[in-house]
């Protein structure tokens, strides 16, 4: 049976070992954690790297609040998505320049680009 491999960090591009969430106050924090090398003790020293808080972020969301974003961390699988929805609706009634605008326009086509190729290149699970 093939071992599942393992998640790589997105700050340290490590492969992380387990994550941890650690509590502090009514907040609860996400970290990644690594196994670096063992101690002459046995004990294994580890690197954690911060993935961000469990709920979001509240501070960095209140100067996103006019876009309708709410910032998340990287443990949020639905992050990228719920930023886009922001911003569409925000791109929805938004008085823009003509260059911003087309700035915009060149970028989510770059975007749509990526993810069509990616979407019909034959990818190792499909093999």
């Amino acid at each position: 049976m093939a071992r599942k491999s393992k998640p790589t960090c997105p700050i340290c591009k490590r492969q992380i070992d387990w994550v941890e969430n650690r509590k502090v106050g009514s907040r609860t924090y996400v970290y990644a954690v690594h196994k670096m090398e063992k101690t002459e003790s046995g004990r294994w020293r580890v690197k954690r790297c911060f993935l961000g808080p469990k709920e979001g972020y509240i501070h960095g969301s209140k100067t996103h609040i006019g876009l309708g974003l709410r910032l998340r961390g990287y443990t949020d699988p639905n992050r990228a998505l719920d930023y886009l929805r922001a911003l569409i609706d925000y791109l929805t009634g938004a008085e823009m320049e003509k260059s911003s605008k087309a700035r915009v326009l060149f970028l989510l086509k770059q975007a749509a680009d990526i993810l069509e190729k990616e979407l019909t290149t034959p990818s190792e699970e499909n093999l």
